[in-house]
């Protein structure tokens, strides 16, 4: 199916900036937030070498737990990288180490964080990838942390639990966790993928202190092959406790889909949902890839992400991407209602894309990504999938910490509504770090 809604051309980022110098007080939504870091903006080094921010979650008390992979020096290995910020984007200097911790799995092997979820105790979990050196390849790696920024050692191994998908299989397989969430009884849902050429979509489930939940698929994991290059990057629990997991696949021809697979409690496939639990969304024929997942009040389902505007050209590569929306019906079909017969692709004339997606109370949702791979952008769209145009005249922000390469990874909304992004900043020299904005955005409840 085909899908197409295009967004302002030629003179979406002129009139943006327009937008932006001509706002005047009271400060139009959209505009960077002058009560947070420096102007709206905060750049934070891991250490002396490179760091980028992947994942971002609010605690109880407002402080900004920001979360990726960092290297503290440039003789030192990448590893998980956390910080906490106070609410005004400053370090909390309370946190770990003056406001930030590096953790690390190994001494020779480096290891990448991709996701954060907060417990109701306030306790932090951070998932991603590291080398297993018993099976001699990458497996799932979590970490979870007191309030403080202590390791916990009530959970796995000293804080930290390792994870394969396929021991049996050896160093030809490696496996990474992209998403986490926290069910409502405590468990710790993590997705990801296993496998090189080709890969699937992993999920596991572990109990609150770290162990396997072998209630889930047997073992505690369950793999799902939807036919290709497969990986799942984002997942949520249905109050009904079924899981819901979104990313891309490969059912038939050479480019990936939007793939959504829903688990019942038990690991299994969801026969009421799709085609036995597998729903895909070709957009135009090239590769889509889903990267944000919300829950509506009424059980319908919207993914947000990536998708492929213009095809490729021989011997060289000039495929354009833009910002891709499917919204579904509980039973897994689109919702006609939304955008254009269910989905809607922006085509934003250069290469843009989303990593993440939050949903305001007032059914608004907000996506996070790059415009032209050099720039943060943040994208306000209605129930309906159309830009929001309240939102800073355009329904989209753009902005960057300098002339190097920044792009957002992250988004959440605070409870006053405004929105805060996180990902990469590359504000001097070659070095990255984490970059954080806050952005003003209409109170909720409004």
């Amino acid at each position: 199916m085909k899908i197409f809604e295009y967004a302002r051309d030629g003179f979406f980022v002129t009139a943006l900036l327009a937008a932006q110098q001509a706002a005047a007080s009271p400060r139009a939504y959209g505009e960077l937030d002058p009560g947070f870091g420096s102007g709206g903006m905060s750049s934070l080094d891991v250490g002396a070498g490179d760091g980028e921010a992947y994942g971002m979650a609010l605690q109880r008390d407002g402080r900004i737990i920001v979360m990726g992979s960092g290297r503290p020096s440039p003789q030192k290995l990448v590893d998980f990288a956390v910080m906490r910020l106070m609410p005004d984007g400053n370090l909390d200097p309370s946190f770990g180490d003056r406001g930030k911790v590096i953790t690390g799995f190994t001494e020779y092997f480096g290891s990448a964080a991709k996701a954060v979820a907060i417990q109701n105790d306030q306790k932090i979990v951070v998932v991603g990838a590291a080398r297993n050196l018993n099976y001699a390849h990458d497996t799932f790696a979590m970490v979870r942390y007191e309030n403080s920024g202590k390791l916990d050692t009530s959970f796995g191994q000293g804080g930290r639990v390792l994870t394969p998908i396929y021991p049996q299989t050896g160093a030809g397989v490696n496996d990474g966790a992209n998403a986490v969430v926290i069910a409502p009884d405590g468990k710790i849902i993590v997705a990801g993928v296993t496998g090189t050429f080709l890969a699937d979509f992993a999920i596991a489930r572990y109990l609150p202190d770290g162990h396997l939940d072998t209630s889930f698929g047997g073992d505690g994991i369950v793999v799902t092959d939807i036919g290709g290059q497969d990986s799942a990057n984002a997942v949520l629990v249905q109050p009904d406790g079924k899981i819901l997991v979104a990313g891309n696949g490969w059912t038939t021809g050479p480019d990936e889909n939007f793939t959504l697979v829903r688990y019942n409690v038990n690991g299994s496939l969801d026969a009421g949902f799709g085609s036995g639990g597998i729903v895909t969304t070709d957009f135009s024929g090239g590769a889509d890839r889903a990267q944000g997942l919300a829950l509506l009040p009424d059980g319908r389902i919207v993914a947000a992400g990536v998708g492929q505007v213009s095809g490729g050209c021989f011997p060289n590569p000039c495929e354009r991407y833009g910002v891709a929306l499917a919204q579904y019906l509980p039973d897994g079909n689109l919702d006609a209602g939304f955008g254009n017969g269910g989905g809607a692709l922006y085509d934003f004339v250069t290469s843009t894309g989303v990593y993440a997606m939050a949903r305001r109370a007032d059914g608004k949702l907000v996506l996070a990504g790059h415009h032209g791979n050099e720039d943060f952008m943040v994208l306000m769209c209605q129930p309906n999938g159309s830009l929001d145009e309240s939102f800073l005249g355009t329904g989209a922000v753009v902005a960057g910490f300098g002339s190097g390469v920044d792009h957002a990874n992250a988004v959440l909304v605070q409870p006053d509504g405004k929105i805060l992004a996180a990902g990469r900043a590359s504000a001097e020299g070659l070095l990255s770090r984490f970059g954080v904005i806050r952005l003003e955005a209409p109170p909720l409840g409004r």
